[in-house]
């Protein structure tokens, strides 16, 4: 009987394997996919789809390399035809891993603060958009549209590595062994489908990309020449400092160096040596342990770095005793007193690592949305009462500034263009047109097409043979709108040049008001002597920004100097915003058309400018008696 059974058996399963299957994308049989025979020639390589894709259960078992004693051929057993399925695998509750909450510590000269940062973009949360951002792609490999991948669909796609590069870069490709190990890794029941939870689950890795917290690697290296240069100009005594004379006779300058007679003076205007190369830069500042580079520092809560507690001693210790007293405290002294847990009055190396675990001084939200003026800065409620929130004033616009001491750390969602507005990048390479609307995959000649060879099936989404363009534009389209995800929380500290301390607007001027206002503001900083302002008054400042990763890390110091400003007043009423030629926000006797008599009745302070809030108040006044 069993000799009956075998002679029955053994013929249908021979026929089984050697039964040609023909797959209906492109023709090709299971050997023929194996060997990558294509309609137009050889790949390089590209999604082995073919053979993976049958439907039938494999009617044996083979196990290549493995013999077992006295047989000379490997093993082969016949398949199981009972599958066991786990339970579908369902996606825990999770953020995948995303960033948006970061601490950031800027050590100051003489008290050190931690800010936690709570990251949102506008409208959905981080979390939402990088969920809908995936439903797009899976919708885009699940081609028959039934909520699920199969093995055929799921070979296009991408590896958390091939995700990775199209976060950053926007375009990707897959390699070769990258469609065996994907549907392996995704499908996590084994049920040999492929559900958005498994496949939200499998990306999750490439969800930490989506919030990255690094130190901005570029530096104003026109900074200290630039100072070198005003202090020259301004001190007319040359002793080194600059007195409150001498800073009043700076408004005299405007006659002489004002080339463009906007009524404002320009750092190229005031010291244009140091742009056009006569003036020799000053070297940078290696990166040591106390230097510019590392007064500040971020993490993610829990995580913060082995290092810390050796940065505060280090920082802090003046008198090099290995330990830090309560005259040399840095810290709040309820801080303080949580940390000695000794109660000896001296914080050790070991009390000092329990810093990150001590609630955060300023707890703050900077929600980036797609217009600068839809951005904003503010501290949580839990965070109002501390008596560090008096130092934390919003500036609008997705701005903020905390002042320590004589520092100022300026907080900013920088979207300078729109965040998620931005022009998307080119695909790679252009459709090679060749009039009829659609490729077949013969039409792919020379090497420059190489990698589109690659993605042919996987661009050719119904499977026709036929990359058509709208096909194309689709599968780049996707590609690229992954590049809309990224942001950065970008930290830096640096000494500014003496012309960004006196540009208290920011606008790359100097405006007369900010001149006649320059001694107040600069003495300020002197924290001993009070009769003279000297290069030690100008103290590291700290900046943190929050938004796309391609646009807030980017800083050309040649271009904050020398760009053509902005001319157009955005504030004040009409006929303010028209006759401010300059875009200063103030309107000098040269601009205001009138007479003298009704400029005077303007500039209620009789300062020689009308302001906004002057403008506005008179502009008022003037709707009401209508």
């Amino acid at each position: 009987m069993r000799r009956l059974l075998l002679t029955l058996v053994l013929p249908s399963i021979a026929v089984a394997q050697s039964m040609h299957t023909t797959h209906v994308s492109n023709g090709l049989d299971a050997t023929s996919a194996r060997i990558r025979i294509e309609r137009g020639g050889l790949k390089p390589y590209g999604p082995r789809f073919e053979a993976a894709g049958m439907m039938a259960a494999p009617a044996m078992e083979f196990f290549p390399g493995l013999k077992l004693p006295g047989q000379k051929e490997e093993l082969r057993r016949p398949a199981s035809l009972i599958r066991v399925v786990k339970p579908a695998f369902r996606i825990p509750e999770q953020e995948f891993g995303i960033a948006h909450v970061q601490d950031v510590i800027f050590f100051a000269e003489k008290r050190v603060v931690r800010f936690r940062c709570h990251l949102h973009g506008s409208g959905e949360s981080l979390q939402q958009r990088w969920t809908a951002q995936l439903r797009k792609y899976f919708a885009f490999l699940d081609r028959d549209a039934d909520g699920e991948l199969n093995r055929f669909e799921a070979e296009f796609a991408f590896s958390t590595h091939g995700m990775g590069q199209m976060i950053q870069s926007g375009y990707a490709f897959q390699r070769p062994d990258d469609a065996v190990q994907t549907f392996a890794d995704m499908d996590v029941d084994t049920d040999g489908k492929i559900r958005f939870d498994e496949f939200a689950a499998f990306y999750s890795p490439a969800a930490s990309r989506i919030i990255t917290a690094l130190s901005n690697p570029s530096r104003d290296n026109f900074a200290d020449s630039l100072t070198d240069e005003l202090f020259k100009l301004f001190d007319n005594d040359k002793d080194g400092r600059l007195s409150r004379t001498e800073l009043n006779s700076v408004e005299r300058l405007f006659s002489t160096l004002d080339t463009d007679e906007d009524e404002c003076l320009s750092a190229l205007e005031l010291a244009p040596n140091v742009f056009n190369g006569r003036t020799a830069l000053a070297p940078q500042p290696r990166i040591v342990a106390d230097s510019q580079q590392n007064l500040m520092l971020a993490f993610r809560p829990g995580s913060a770095p082995g290092t810390l507690a050796h940065s505060l001693r280090l920082r802090y210790d003046r008198d090099n005793n290995g330990s830090l007293s309560k005259a040399e405290n840095p810290f709040s002294p309820e801080a303080f007193q949580a940390l000695d847990k000794n109660r000896d009055g001296e914080l050790t190396l070991n009390e000092l690592g329990g810093y990150a675990d001590l609630p955060a001084d300023l707890e703050i939200e900077m929600k980036l949305a797609d217009k600068q003026e839809d951005s904003s800065i503010n501290l949580r409620p839990g965070s109002k009462s501390n008596f560090l929130a008096e130092s934390f004033k919003p500036s609008g616009a997705g701005t903020a500034i905390f002042t320590v001491g004589t520092q100022v750390v300026q907080l900013a969602a920088y979207a300078p263009r729109g965040v998620y507005n931005q022009p998307l990048r080119a695909a790679p390479f252009g459709f090679p047109d060749n009039g009829k609307g659609f490729l077949l995959e013969g039409d792919i000649a020379g090497p420059q097409f190489q990698a589109l060879r690659v993605l042919f099936d996987m661009v050719d989404r119904d499977a026709d043979g036929k990359m058509t363009r709208v096909e194309y534009d689709a599968f780049f389209a996707l590609q690229r709108s992954f590049t809309s995800l990224p942001l950065s929380l970008i930290y830096s500290a640096q000494t500014p040049s003496l012309f960004q301390f006196l540009d208290v607007n920011a606008d790359g001027r100097l405006s007369m008001r900010e001149v006649r206002t320059s001694w107040d503001r600069l003495i300020a900083l002197e924290t001993t002597d009070k009769s003279q302002v000297t290069r030690a008054a100008l103290m590291p400042q700290g900046a943190i920004r929050f938004g796309r990763s391609t646009e807030v890390s980017s800083m050309n110091s040649v271009a904050m100097y020398t760009q053509t400003p902005n001319r157009q007043s955005t504030r004040g009423p009409t006929w303010f915003r028209k006759f401010d030629r300059n875009g200063d926000s103030e309107l000098s006797r040269n601009e205001f058309p009138g007479t003298q008599v009704d400029f005077d009745k303007l500039d209620a302070d009789h300062d020689g400018y009308v302001s906004v809030e002057e403008a506005e108040k008179a502009d008022k006044q003037m709707r009401a008696k209508k």
